[in-house]
């Protein structure tokens, strides 16, 4: 690891899957650039921050810290922490390797007896008052004192009554949603399906409403959400003619086994309609759909951005996220 000349004064940690030699790693990267004021990336798993800010409703920013040292030796950080005269009334070190981690890394009870021998003031594992976090990763070691971590409460909604073997997974839900999305925004799902998107958004202090042409569907929506104590918004609709105005488009249209969204009979009726209720949008689609998008209308020029979502081993979906002039 060669630390940058100046280390930024926050970092935040992510947490995302691996399918093979795929990863969500840029939906990760992404979600952290939009929600958490991210300006550079540190390491595989780790980035910099110029200011904190809330990642309560993070999907993959797992924890967000105040940079204390970096380094990338052990011996070198402690001598940081030494030099700097690091110190806590009452503290605890959690340890999180970060894959791929350093090669051959001491076990996390060594690294904490280590660091804190360093550090002015008193371990306590119970009830400390300061949580510093050492991240251990494939360039050093980094040390922060935890500001906040994600509720992950995205894993509460996984399991729902009316389940839909087709929905996207809570956790990408909410990604998307903090892409384009803050709490107290107005968010339209005009294919909602099984209301993942509006299950998420609802916990997230987003004022979401939901629209289905299939009846069965919107049903399905209305139970799963009032299944979780939220109220029903899931109406019947025709995305391809909903017609109103909201802050953000956050939806997975139908495409079926399809893998060129462009030979979805309806694609761009839907695509052109989504355009019209919203400027921000967040749209799934099974193959990088720019052309189609761009398509749509060009008097007012769009910023669209392409994030590949890997769904399994061997089959990729597509995240655009597009931005249109007023």
């Amino acid at each position: 690891m060669t630390a940058p000349a100046k280390l930024p004064p926050y970092f935040a940690l992510l947490s995302y899957n691996v399918y093979g030699k795929t990863f969500e790693r840029d939906l990760a990267i992404a979600e952290c650039f939009a929600l958490a004021n991210a300006t550079s990336v540190l390491d595989e798993r780790l980035m910099g921050l110029q200011s904190p800010i809330s990642i309560r409703h993070a999907a993959f920013v797992s924890t967000l810290a105040e940079m204390v040292a970096a380094a990338p030796t052990l011996e070198e950080l402690c001598s940081q922490i030494a030099s700097r005269r690091v110190s806590a009334t009452d503290f605890k070190i959690i340890v999180k390797k970060m894959p791929p981690a350093v090669p051959r890394v001491a076990a996390a009870p060594l690294l904490q007896a280590t660091v804190a021998r360093h550090i002015g003031g008193k371990p306590r594992l119970d009830a400390p008052t300061d949580r510093l976090l050492l991240a251990v990763t494939g360039r050093g070691f980094w040390l922060g004192r935890i500001i906040e971590e994600s509720e992950d409460r995205w894993r509460l909604h996984r399991v729902r009554p009316m389940p839909y073997m087709r929905a996207l997974p809570t956790r990408v839900a909410r990604a998307m949603l903090n892409l384009v999305a803050r709490p107290g925004d107005r968010v339209v799902d005009p294919c909602c399906g099984a209301g993942t998107f509006l299950i998420e958004a609802a916990d997230m202090g987003i004022h979401a409403e939901g629209f289905d042409i299939a009846p069965k569907m919107v049903s399905a929506s209305n139970i799963n959400l009032q299944h979780f104590g939220r109220a029903p918004v899931a109406r019947l609709g025709d995305a391809r003619t909903l017609t109103g105005r909201w802050d953000a488009v956050v939806t997975d249209p139908p495409y079926g086994h399809i893998r060129d969204y462009a030979d979805v009979k309806d694609a761009p009726d839907i695509l052109r309609n989504l355009l019209s209720l919203a400027p921000r949008i967040a749209v799934v689609t099974p193959n990088p759909t720019e052309p189609l998008l761009v398509g749509q209308d060009a008097a007012r020029p769009l910023s669209v951005r392409t994030i590949p979502l890997p769904v399994s081993r061997s089959l990729t979906r597509y995240i655009h996220v597009v931005r249109r002039s007023a």
